[in-house]
């Protein structure tokens, strides 16, 4: 989350921005965490709208009129809150705006991050061992050689369906 705020002079508002986490770590695939706890980038955006709610008003800002965007993958991230914070739950944002992109009727079957995962261990030389002792391993590899490897790689880091931060994509169970 940015400390910051900006203005958008095309549509003169005020807002925090937040930079979702990407590839490997924002969604390690690691089958040493629990279910739960594998989409971090879904569940950093959560932090940070919980931050909002808790300091929005330090900014003169109403935490009962914050609103959420995206535009691209970042639409898709959209789309997975307002799914995922459906009735009896209470969202901690009134209002969602998507541009350009979406996750409910997606016709892309993406779940090749276990793959990745399994792969990006065995090229930085964590492999061989129990999950979490690979898991150990690869937090002990440099945030930047990781980060070479994932962006001179064709490794596929997707969200995987947790039933908290992402459910089951209604278009992807019935096109089979």
């Amino acid at each position: 989350l940015s400390s910051e705020w900006y203005i958008n002079p095309h549509i003169k508002a005020k807002g925090l921005h937040s930079d979702s986490a990407c590839a490997v770590f924002g969604f390690p695939s690691s089958p040493a965490l629990p279910l739960t706890k594998s989409n971090l980038g879904f569940l950093d955006q959560r932090f940070a709208l919980e931050w909002v709610q808790k300091n929005i008003h330090v900014f003169n800002g109403d935490p009962k009129k914050v609103t959420i965007g995206g535009e691209s993958s970042g639409a898709s991230s959209v789309d997975r809150l307002v799914d995922t914070f459906a009735p009896p739950l209470i969202p901690p944002f009134r209002a969602a705006s998507e541009s350009s992109g979406q996750a409910t009727v997606s016709p892309i079957v993406r779940n090749l991050g276990p793959e990745s995962w399994t792969a990006l261990v065995s090229t930085l030389g964590c492999n061989g061992t129990s999950p979490k002792a690979e898991l150990v391993c690869m937090q002990g590899v440099d945030a930047m050689t990781i980060r070479t490897v994932v962006t001179t790689s064709t490794l596929d880091w997707t969200a995987v369906t947790d039933g908290v931060t992402q459910v089951e994509l209604p278009y992807l169970s019935n096109r089979a």
